[in-house]
């Protein structure tokens, strides 16, 4: 798309096929409704779930409501596509449910007895019905209900692309003038291939007749890439000006468009499916200017690169090639939404617009107080009247810090000012006494000192046995052998061995990379063991010695597939032959995975649920999170599994731990007892400003980055310092519940300075919004909230109680709840979210409940 001021250019590309009538009747359509729509001049629409409203006031009373002849209208162009949809629902489903929509409305629907757009809106308004999807849950696997909810979605696509091409056209007056442009398509060609020699290429016996049939095939050049070489083929720049950079397409690219999309970095596609098309190619020749050239010629060079390093790998078996078909149903997108360890994996774009729109909040909400502070009319309204929901109470305390002072210039090796120092001869950013403190700090300064060589996985070895911390970095644990074994107490036993060459032996980083270029990694550390004179080396030794694949890069496999199984007599008999994703609830998936933690060695990670469901992240330090171990592979030899995920669930960790005869050692453990007993249904949001000091995380999670002052910062230099007090706070062993208890109490800057000295940043920065009279939940974080007005309070606990919900309600009140609405579509339009709309019978009432995707 083009956009200039009044007029919007789009241009399109389609595979292989010509442009039809009907292609060209539909688009002139939506032109014509979106410029009838953007000629109303754009307006201010927070929410989708209100559009239809908003577009009934046209500037001609008597114009009809554009959106149901739109939906109509693509519902009758996609209708093969969503025909074959309805089928795959009818199929999918078997009669399984006795439910009217499959065993009445799909089946008179393909017998041509009700029209499409009528069983498209059926769809639509079921779409929103929790009891339809709790009976699929019920009836179906979880593989099965993924296609059935997929085709439900597909069929719903057109009504839903109307809605989307009715706001964009409400919200952007560019669309008042629309142009269409429509690319005709490349005829396909052939093209040379190269010849590879046989032991560059080796194909299976009885593939090299079809290998050579499909590299002999006619080429085609992908709707992708026929767009961006007419883009680039623009001769006025002015036109350039106003593109926008996003291709619109409703798919997802192959691999090698979207590959060259990426190398390029001047276009965006929605994703990549991967797949590989034996008939892909780009245009003969292209027309463009020298530096797009440049990029062009550098990304197909790079796909070249990368093509022949698949090719020449060992571990890839032979597939048939991808048809080009503009009708085959798309790839699945892979599940990375959540890993055994992870309930939600953090995306951390997500977390950057998060951050945002709460700085948006907090920017807004000051500039309304400065308005009513200099004499405004005193309504906390924005534009429009729209409620403002954000952050109050912000602290008035004065800003004005003296003038920073010098710093104080010490050794970096040991921390002394001698008087005179020397500074590192390749850097000249640190100082040192003498040579030898110089050379004593060198495996630490050489990661940031400016060598002219890169780091390698030797480096980070040599690193970690001095400072005893097992190497951190997945390079390094593969490269010397640690990936190896499955248990975590093989891998420490190795990581002594290590410390032992290094620190006793001398070991230095130019010998350990030497052996793995040699691949003499086991013999190596053998013989350099057998030198040293220690107790119980020969046992290690031994031990080494009768692990036959032990090698450097050696990996177990199926690592997760092994720990999971390890522990599974520990199920329930009718759990034991459940795949690992359908053990329900969640607890009992938690429970699972940390029994095959703990009994093979391993300590949850900050960047795991049971770090903060299982109380780890009370440990003030390693000693600390391996004491607790200590306490839980005690517990799960003693307990049954049931009780111990029924413990996660119920918040009672702490009665079993009593009642199996530890409970007097829980008292050496800081805030873990008051954290183990609210843990299933709320936290304290300290626990995840100190998991976000652990990660590498550029962003926190929201509650932190309101309550600890991220909110507050204008820009990334005053965020890193702000996220290193905190850090050196917990450094320290501090205790936690302290800095919660000067969080809630709005004494944050107060608090550290008091523990850690001057700060370097701005009070200003350390204020939030408390305390907050009358609010029970300050500084804390719920696995579930939910908001809903006063009159429905009761309704909506006895749903929940029905459901089994354990989640935290609090009530507004009922002249509030069209702001909070507007608010929570403010904020789903803001962080490119959706907002789930669901309806419920409870009594005589229905119930319609918004959710945050």
């Amino acid at each position: 798309m083009i956009e200039e001021q009044d007029e919007v250019t789009i241009v399109a590309a389609r595979n292989g096929a010509k442009w039809t009538a009907d292609d060209k009747n539909l688009m002139e359509e939506l032109a014509t409704i979106m410029e009838r729509l953007s000629s109303d001049g754009p307006r201010h629409i927070t929410a989708l779930c209100h559009l239809k409203q908003s577009l009934t006031t046209l500037t001609d009373p008597f114009d009809e409501d554009p959106l149901p002849r739109l939906q109509s209208r693509l519902t009758e162009y996609y209708a093969p596509r969503l025909r074959h949809h309805v089928q795959e629902l009818v199929k999918h489903e078997g009669g399984k449910t006795d439910m009217i929509f499959f065993t009445d409305t799909c089946r008179v629907f393909l017998s041509n007895k009700i029209s499409l757009q009528d069983f498209a809106q059926r769809v639509e308004n079921l779409s929103y019905n929790t009891d339809f999807y709790s009976v699929l849950r019920a009836t179906f696997t979880t593989a099965v209900l993924k296609r059935l909810i997929d085709d439900l979605a597909f069929i719903r696509r057109p009504m839903q692309g109307a809605r989307a091409f009715c706001y964009a056209a409400k919200k952007l007056g560019s669309f008042q003038k629309i142009k269409i442009r429509l690319l005709g398509s490349y005829p396909s060609r052939a093209v040379s291939h190269v010849r590879f020699p046989r032991k560059r290429l080796p194909l299976p016996r009885g593939f090299e007749k079809k290998f050579e049939a499909e590299v002999r095939k006619v080429k085609w050049v992908h709707a992708e890439m026929r767009v961006i070489t007419h883009l680039l083929n623009e001769d006025s720049d002015a036109r350039r000006v106003g593109l926008v950079p996003y291709l619109g397409v409703s798919k997802r690219t192959c691999f090698l468009c979207g590959h060259i999309i990426q190398q390029m970095g001047q276009f965006q596609t929605r994703a990549n499916h991967g797949k590989i098309y034996s008939q892909w190619t780009l245009p003969s020749a292209v027309l463009v200017e020298q530096r797009d050239a440049v990029r062009l010629q550098d990304a197909v060079e790079h796909l070249r690169d990368v093509l022949r390093r698949e090719a020449d790998r060992d571990d890839l078996r032979p597939i048939d090639a991808e048809k080009e078909s503009v009708m085959a149903t798309p790839l699945l997108p892979p599940s990375i939404k959540s890993t055994p360890f992870t309930q939600h994996v953090k995306d951390p774009r997500r977390l950057q617009r998060e951050s945002d729109w709460l700085s948006h909040l907090a920017r807004r909400d000051r500039t309304s107080r400065e308005y009513i502070q200099s004499g405004g009319s005193g309504s906390t309204s924005g534009p429009g009247g729209e409620a403002l929901p954000g952050i109050s109470n912000e602290a008035r305390t004065s800003d004005h810090r003296s003038a920073p002072e010098t710093a104080r210039k010490t050794c970096a090796n040991c921390k002394i000012d001698s008087g005179f120092l020397v500074s590192c001869p390749k850097c000249d950013s640190v100082l040192y006494c003498d040579a030898d403190c110089r050379k004593a700090h060198w495996p630490t300064h050489k990661f940031c000192c400016k060598l002219g060589q890169p780091i390698d996985p030797a480096d980070y070895l040599v690193l970690a046995c001095q400072t005893n911390r097992f190497p951190e970095d997945e390079n390094t644990a593969t490269a010397y052998g640690f990936r190896y074994f499955a248990s975590a107490k093989d891998r420490a036993r190795l990581f002594k061995l290590y410390c032992r060459l290094v620190n006793q032996g001398g070991v230095i980083d130019e010998e350990l990379r030497e052996v793995l270029h040699k691949d003499q990694l086991k013999e190596f550390i053998l013989f350099r063991s057998s030198q040293l004179q220690w107790a119980n080396s020969q046992h290690d030794i031994d031990w080494l010695r009768k692990q036959q694949g032990f090698r450097a890069n050696a990996v177990c496999p199926d690592l997760g597939q092994k720990i999971i199984d390890s522990v599974r007599n520990f199920l329930s008999p009718e759990d034991r032959d459940v795949c690992f994703s359908d053990l329900s609830p969640l607890e009992k998936r938690q429970a699972y995975v940390f029994y095959g933690q703990i009994l093979n060695g391993y300590v949850p990670d900050a960047d795991e649920d049971n770090w903060i469901s299982l109380g780890f992240c009370t440990a003030p330090g390693d000693q600390g999170a391996f004491r607790l171990a200590d306490l839980y592979t005690f517990l799960v030899q003693k307990c049954q599994f049931e009780e111990f995920w029924k413990a996660m669930a119920n918040s009672t960790m702490i009665e079993l731990l009593r009642k199996y005869g530890i409970g007097h050692k829980i008292a050496q453990l800081r805030n873990f007892e008051h954290h183990m007993g609210i843990v299933a249904t709320r936290y304290h949001s300290v626990w995840e400003l100190k998991r976000f000091t652990k990660l590498a995380d550029p962003h926190p999670m929201r509650a932190v980055d309101v309550d600890y002052g991220f909110v507050k910062c204008s820009t990334a230099r005053e965020r890193l310092l702000l996220r290193q007090i905190y850090t050196d706070y917990f450094s320290r062993g501090e205790d936690e519940m302290k800095l919660h208890e000067a969080c809630v109490s709005g004494r944050l800057a107060e608090f550290l300075e008091s523990v850690l000295g001057k700060l370097p940043v701005s009070r200003k920065a350390l204020a939030n919004c408390y305390p907050l009279e009358g609010y029970l939940f300050m500084g804390m974080v719920a696995k579930s909230v939910i908001l809903c007005p006063e009159s429905l309070g009761e309704d909506v606990r006895r749903m929940c109680q029905q459901g089994g919900g354990r989640g935290v309600i609090l009530t507004i009140t009922d002249e509030d709840d069209e702001a909070m609405k507007t608010f929570m579509e403010e904020r789903a339009a803001f962080l490119d979210i959706g907002i789930r709309k669901r309806l419920t019978r409870h009594g005589d009432k229905n119930i319609m409940e918004l959710a945050m995707e």
